[in-house]
């Protein structure tokens, strides 16, 4: 008869060093998120009408208008966040140029549109905003209307200068004053629109020697006599057709320089 003997299997030396198992490297998942479109109120009921075969057209067309108008607001809301940050970072305007006459007198200092765009462009580029210039005439003042436009973030925003018209004289002829006064809007409808700070005194197109304020002193009293814009050009609008009764060309830049100044300060 065979003898079997039972293999016995030592566990000891097992328990006392485990197999050691090879560790698992687990690689992290990035779960993508998903980008949740928050629709307004409005953009909800748009497209519930789309779906909708009997929708009143009239009232889809009133729907698409508040959604324009919502877009506007949004719009001009970034525009105005991002403005006001970048209007701390405008700096202050030196006027840095003199005007004189033919006889190199200093008539006034004034600050010229190219150091105002060097100083701004680049700023104003950072914040992504641009801007343009358009002309039209206003036959009642024969004046030039530049109106500045600022526009970023799906928002334009606009006020403009109404330049009153300078006749030639002895130091510039008719294109070089219709220059003038294209340049001359274009300055103060920049500085309004951007808000800029410009140092030194308002003097700009405005000297008057003592015998220029002995010429026109009637006039001059005359015009700062008005209390609101509606009778200072009345008052211009008189003043201007006696001027040119005498062909008083000198004295009809000298009262014009001062009517624009006074009409700045009348609301």
């Amino acid at each position: 008869m065979e003898n079997k003997q039972e293999e016995l299997i030592d566990v000891t030396d097992t328990v006392k060093n485990p197999v050691k198992k090879k560790p698992v490297k687990l690689k992290a998942v990035t779960v993508p998120k998903k980008e949740v479109a928050i629709q307004s109120e409005t953009g909800m009921l748009i497209q519930m009408a789309m779906k909708q075969s009997d929708t009143d057209i009239d009232k889809f067309k009133l729907l698409l208008e508040l959604k324009n108008q919502e877009e506007d607001r949004k719009c001009q809301k970034e525009f105005e966040t991002a403005f006001s940050v970048m209007k701390s970072e405008l700096p202050v305007i030196e006027k840095s140029m003199e005007a004189k006459d033919a006889n190199g007198k200093v008539m006034y200092n004034f600050a010229p549109l190219e150091d105002l765009q060097e100083a701004c462009d680049p700023i104003l580029s950072k914040h992504n905003f641009s801007y343009h210039w358009e002309e039209s005439y206003i036959e009642a003042t024969k004046s030039k209307r530049i109106t500045f436009f600022l526009s970023g973030y799906g928002f334009t925003r606009s006020n403009y200068f109404d330049s009153a018209e300078i006749p030639s004289n002895k130091y510039a002829n008719a294109i070089q004053t219709a220059g003038i006064q294209a340049s001359f809007g274009k300055r103060y409808s920049m500085q309004s629109g951007l808000g800029l700070i410009v140092k030194g005194v308002d003097n700009d197109a405005i000297h008057l020697s003592f015998q220029d304020g002995v010429d026109y002193a009637e006039d001059i009293v005359w015009l700062k006599s008005c209390t609101n814009r509606e009778d200072l050009l009345d008052v211009f609008k008189k003043i201007v057709e006696k001027l040119k009764k005498s062909n008083d060309t000198i004295g009809k830049g000298i009262l014009t320089a001062i009517y624009t100044n006074l009409k700045k300060e009348l609301k």
